[in-house]
């Protein structure tokens, strides 16, 4: 039997292509001591039985997240006899990092290039001839929704499966590769198991899930070696290796006139990187502001005329408990205008917060934000979560799953519920509104923000005990 694995950038057609390959003989279910769906079909070509099991949709094979260390750890424990990597041709750059991950994890590659319907759409060829020479593997261009490819893809999988691809190593810079070596010349032969070329680069990005697999005094040594170098983060120059090899690979194979769209001339406003965070501020001062401010005519005619409305109906009944109880200063009829008298301002604060998160302000904030987690010492990852957390904590820390590190990940479990969610800006609202009039826009920022800086502080003193 052949054992395919499809792995893939997240929404770049794996599935289909499972579909495809494998049609109604398929079985979904979780993978083993995880929530996470398998999926894992047979078929029957050309008198090969062929198993494909579709890895979970990831960026890289870093191991931030439960779905990225699960497709690393199927290719590294499993072996598949292929990977057929997913890439979309319209999105080439992104999709190679993971490729280069997979061909430095030693593994027997094919590149279906995925949506090649939609590249020429955009106006960008690719030469594949150049790619494949490039990288050191057989490509198949495929339109998956057309099932385009698929028998060249499948003659690919049985041809490669059975005389897998001679390996390329992928070179990076100069500097990456002397610090491969040092590590190298460490732990040659004393890795069984694993590729020693991939457990260098691991060991150089600070891997904790493989640096639990190696020796401690093996280990203890490579790190020494690390140390020597303070002056690099290795986690950091090893990515910008990777894209600068994707972008020398790109460099003469796409052809595509570049546009400036209005999107890119909006994130060059708002995600840079000193008027990133005023703006970001300021965005959410007026989403206040204009809840306040407008809302006051509605808040104050609602109020006033349930008063009025009380003070007219006041003695009516001449039973003075039942006016008292019903038309008094504090009785039902006040208390139910006094209610009601906060309905417009949490309509319109909730209508402006859905209506920034409508234009895609809050994913822009959420990427914003991430350098600042990381420069504070927290997982970038927690910024979505802490995001969640401004319309409701519970969903918010259901997302904390996609936090890898478990202290990370308790950290912002605990830390969380400081955050303002919606239920609570109904409270705040009517408090502030009570207390402060118009002047609620500032004190309701304020407490925002008070939130926020709470969350890091706490979160801080949790990571480091």
């Amino acid at each position: 039997m052949i054992r395919v694995a499809l792995a893939g950038n997240p929404n770049v057609g794996k599935s289909v292509v499972f579909n495809n390959l494998t049609g109604g003989h398929q079985h979904i279910g979780n993978w083993p001591g995880k929530t996470i769906d398998k999926a894992e079909g047979t078929l029957n070509y050309k008198g090969n039985e062929i198993y494909v099991i579709d890895l979970p949709g990831t960026y890289s094979l870093t191991a931030y997240s439960i779905e990225e260390l699960i497709a690393r750890d199927y290719i590294i424990q499993d072996k598949p006899d292929v990977v057929v990597n997913i890439v979309d041709a319209s999105n080439l750059e992104r999709n190679l990092y993971l490729t280069l991950q997979l061909l430095e994890l030693g593994a027997n590659v094919i590149i279906a290039l995925n949506k090649m319907d939609l590249s020429k759409r955009e106006n960008t060829k690719i030469d594949i001839k150049k790619l494949e020479k490039k990288l050191g593997v057989p490509i198949i261009p495929t339109v998956a929704p057309r099932k385009e490819g698929m028998k060249e893809l499948l003659d690919a999988i049985v041809k490669y499966a059975k005389k897998p691809v001679e390996r390329k190593i992928i070179k990076y810079n100069e500097k990456i590769e002397k610090w491969i070596s040092k590590i190298e010349e460490i732990i040659k032969g004393k890795v069984a198991g694993f590729d020693e070329r991939w457990v260098a680069i691991k060991i150089l990005e600070n891997d904790e899930e493989v640096k639990k697999k190696i020796d401690k005094n093996l280990l203890s040594k490579c790190e020494e070696v690390i140390r020597g170098d303070k002056t690099e983060n290795f986690e950091i120059a090893l990515a910008d290796a990777r894209y600068e090899l994707i972008k020398n690979i790109c460099k003469d194979l796409l052809i595509k006139e570049e546009k400036v769209t209005a999107s890119d001339i909006v994130d060059s406003v708002f995600l840079d990187k000193y008027l990133g965070i005023p703006i970001f501020i300021s965005i959410l001062w007026m989403i206040f502001q204009f809840g306040f401010m407008v809302s006051a005519p509605f808040c104050d005619f609602l109020g006033d005329g349930f008063a009025t409305l009380s003070s007219a109906l006041s003695g009516v009944t001449g039973i003075p408990w039942f006016d008292y109880l019903f038309f008094g200063d504090y009785g039902l009829l006040n208390g139910i205008g006094m209610v009601l008298s906060f309905v417009p301002l949490i309509i319109l604060l909730y209508f402006a917060l859905s209506l920034v998160e409508d234009f895609g302000y809050m994913a822009r904030a959420a990427f914003l934000m991430d350098k600042i987690m990381r420069k504070l010492g927290l997982s970038g990852r927690a910024i979505i979560p802490m995001i969640l957390g401004l319309g409701c904590n519970v969903p918010a820390i259901y997302a904390t799953r996609a936090i890898p590190e478990e202290k990370d990940r308790l950290a912002a479990i605990v830390t969380n519920p400081l955050m303002l969610c919606g239920a609570r800006l109904v409270f705040f609202s009517a408090i502030v509104e009570a207390f402060w009039g118009r002047m609620g826009g500032d004190v309701l920022l304020s407490l925002y923000l008070l939130g926020v800086a709470l969350t890091f502080v706490v979160a801080i003193i949790l990571r480091k005990t």
